[in-house]
């Protein structure tokens, strides 16, 4: 046989074993479109964006894995915000809009039995062009962090939290600006309904000193929730919303200081619906990743 005969072999053998149950790398992905509502601190006194929002979240786990609840997942987002541009800008960049990109890689493991632990832990990465009252360019990034306990596949109670990574470094007429996310830590719950719907709610407090303010957190606490419902096979609609109390304040100072989120969207789903495992973190959003800066006006 020739060295040639003997490779192609060899590579119908690879592909034909890879094919095969037992070594398959069963994953499952949404693809989603909606419209997003954001505010944070960088916006000042603005009332913030709105837009429309792409993202995808692929999940997958290797065979010997997959008996254990481990996974990974990776997952993106582009939005494209105030299409006629940004009025609150005094930089002269007002004709641009706004584009935020998201992107999240994560590690998980959920329990195998109708009652136990989940837990993951991702890093998000967020990039802004045009952002703030300044429309800026910023980098930042977070770790996150969940856990729970599921009690009898209908109820998870636990708690998620953030820590910002790096603050950005930027200029605007002369003017030092920094931006970085905002730490919070949040108690959940989860339910699960038995047509796969599910709701969950939180509360919680940003708890690091703020740029924006001298003394004190960003702001007093953060409520937040989301949903999932299935219309017909492989198709949901999907929804998350937060809101965070602004810092102790006075006069106009007040709407400065608070974030806001709402977003509501179709996802489609495909993969291995047999083996396929279900994404336990959901992608970095502006209700799980809030941004906090040293000025606006």
């Amino acid at each position: 046989m020739s060295l040639f005969s003997k490779l192609f072999t060899v590579m119908l053998t690879g592909m034909s074993m890879m094919l095969t149950a037992e070594n398959f790398i069963p994953y499952s992905c949404e693809v989603g479109v909606g419209y997003d509502y954001f505010r944070s601190l960088p916006e000042g006194d603005w009332e913030g964006n709105t837009g429309g929002l792409a993202s995808f979240n692929l999940c997958a786990s290797g065979p010997c894995l997959m008996d254990y609840g481990v996974a990974g997942q990776i997952g993106g987002s582009y939005g494209n915000y105030d299409w006629s541009g940004r009025g609150s800008s005094p930089t002269g960049k007002q004709t641009g809009s706004q584009q935020q990109t998201f992107l999240t890689g994560a590690i998980f493991r959920k329990t195998t039995c109708c009652s136990g632990i989940n837990a993951g832990i991702a890093y998000d990465w967020m990039w802004n062009k045009n952002a703030s009252v300044f429309a800026l360019q910023s980098s930042i990034s977070q770790v996150r962090f969940q856990g729970g306990y599921v009690w009898e596949q209908a109820d998870e109670f636990g708690v998620w939290a953030t820590l910002n990574v790096n603050t950005a470094h930027r200029t605007s007429q002369g003017i030092p600006v920094e931006f970085r996310a905002i730490s919070q830590a949040n108690l959940y719950w989860e339910h699960r309904f038995d047509n796969c719907s599910r709701t969950m709610i939180w509360a919680g407090i940003p708890y690091k000193r703020s740029l924006m303010f001298s003394t004190g957190r960003a702001g007093r606490f953060i409520i937040g929730g989301s949903f999932h419902a299935p219309l017909v096979s492989r198709l949901s609609i999907d929804g998350h919303a937060s809101y965070m109390r602004g810092h102790s304040a006075s006069g106009a100072l007040k709407q400065r200081t608070y974030a806001a989120n709402l977003f509501i969207g179709l996802n489609w789903a495909f993969g291995d619906e047999i083996y396929g495992v279900d994404p336990y973190m959901s992608i970095g959003n502006n209700s799980n990743f809030i941004t906090d800066t040293n000025v606006t006006f």
